[in-house]
């Protein structure tokens, strides 16, 4: 197993997923989450490491009001969201802005 994998592999044995750059506790009384991309290395894609992380932040913050994914605009990546069970805006009914 590679050195980037083993720290990864022994979250996922003791049940916690998580992984941050900045180790902040985020409360769960938050009204709307919003992440900005989900990134693998392209050699772990499709073994199911995404959707694992994606599903256990999902779990984790089920209770929150709304969740908001901020990511590219290719088929492979809202195929990938779209299996998750997540929709697009457009889908929805409704428009997102940015500056």
């Amino acid at each position: 197993m590679c050195d980037f994998a083993r720290p990864l592999n022994a979250n996922f044995s003791t049940g916690t997923v998580a992984h941050a750059q900045a180790q902040q506790q985020v409360p769960m009384s938050l009204p709307v989450s919003l992440m900005q991309d989900l990134l693998v290395f392209p050699q772990y894609q499709r073994r199911g490491i995404g959707a694992a992380l994606m599903r256990a932040m999902m779990e984790r913050f089920a209770n929150v009001r709304q969740f908001q994914l901020l990511t590219d605009d290719t088929e492979k990546t809202l195929a990938f969201y779209r299996s998750l069970g997540l929709h697009d805006l457009s889908s929805l009914g409704c428009q997102g802005f940015m500056r």
